[in-house]
């Protein structure tokens, strides 16, 4: 079972509200770290293999996430790190999946390599990129010290159950004033506070741990990077998704009875429920999403209350 003390702070987290039949969520009341509580019984590593990156089970997350995460954010992402790139850059990408990124980072002259935690998927990545792909959770033997320019963490974190402990294995990775890049779900974010346990990103089987803008900068502070921006992201916002996830929220803020006896059942509908929204209006809204929703959403990452969160950080 997760322990219930802090890996920033070292203070007892207390409990949100928030749980299932097997979980809870527990949070520090100092940095806002929350943690997810399941027991090891509880725990499902097998969403890391075939089934979840090829789609053919209904738990296949990785294959939504990637129809909201195209090559436009991965190139957006590179096009931010060339600022750090150097002759003969090396760049690792922890939690490479399939090798998405990497192919994309090798077309921008990057010298690329990979951590990943399914067999199944750190295979593909090797076949794809005929590059060094570990298999498995963060091991300090997989490269030496001072080796890397830059270090990315795609919505890896929030799967670590240490996490003081993996960034400080990175740092040392890194090279001197090497750049670590790290993209979570926003915990602190609108979507999170409205839709509670019905989060679409909370999922607590898989999620070890929900970040805040203001934990992850002192998770980073605390393994001894210097902080250079943190900040939220909508998710294109000029796409059709964006409006229906908008139309979506504020529809289950205003008109969601909140009945305890109904709450099992809306709970494994919410998700089907959302893409089918998604599916039957994006046609017709897209043209209107910039002009009705931009305006919000820069508002909303202003205020960080946007649904991605992310962060770059540098070695000392």
């Amino acid at each position: 079972m997760t322990s219930q003390q802090c890996p920033i702070c070292d203070e007892k987290m207390k409990n949100t509200g928030l749980c299932g039949n097997t979980w809870k969520i527990v949070q520090c009341r100092t940095c806002s770290l929350a943690k997810t509580i399941v027991p090891e019984a509880g725990r499902h590593d097998d969403y890391y293999e075939k089934d979840y990156f090829s789609g053919v089970s209904g738990k296949d997350f990785f294959s939504d996430f990637m129809q909201d995460n195209d090559k436009k954010r991965f190139y957006n992402i590179l096009q931010k790190l060339d600022f750090y790139k150097k002759d003969n850059a090396r760049l690792l990408d922890i939690g490479c999946a399939m090798g998405d990124f990497l192919v994309l980072a090798r077309e921008k002259g990057w010298r690329v390599h990979g951590i990943e935690k399914s067999s199944y998927a750190a295979q593909q990545a090797r076949s794809r990129l005929n590059a060094d792909v570990h298999c498995g959770d963060l091991s300090e033997d997989f490269f030496p010290s001072d080796y890397f320019d830059v270090v990315t963490l795609h919505h890896t974190l929030e799967h670590i159950e240490d996490p003081v402990r993996d960034l400080s294995v990175i740092y040392n990775w890194l090279n001197k004033e090497g750049v670590i890049f790290v993209e979570v779900p926003n915990f602190g974010s609108l979507e999170s506070r409205i839709y509670r346990d019905q989060w679409e990103d909370l999922r607590p089987e898989q999620h070890v741990s929900h970040f805040s803008p203001r934990s992850l900068k002192k998770l980073l502070e605390k393994t001894g990077f210097h902080v250079l921006r943190v900040e939220t992201r909508i998710i294109h916002p000029w796409h059709s998704h964006c409006v229906i996830d908008y139309l979506h929220m504020f529809t289950h803020l205003f008109m969601n009875h909140h009945k305890a006896s109904a709450e099992s059942g809306k709970k494994k509908t919410i998700a089907g429920n959302h893409k089918n929204h998604r599916s039957n209006l994006s046609g017709i809204v897209n043209s209107l999403s910039w002009l009705l929703f931009r305006p919000w959403t820069l508002i909303e990452e202003k205020l960080t209350l946007a649904k991605r969160l992310i962060a770059f950080a540098r070695k000392l």
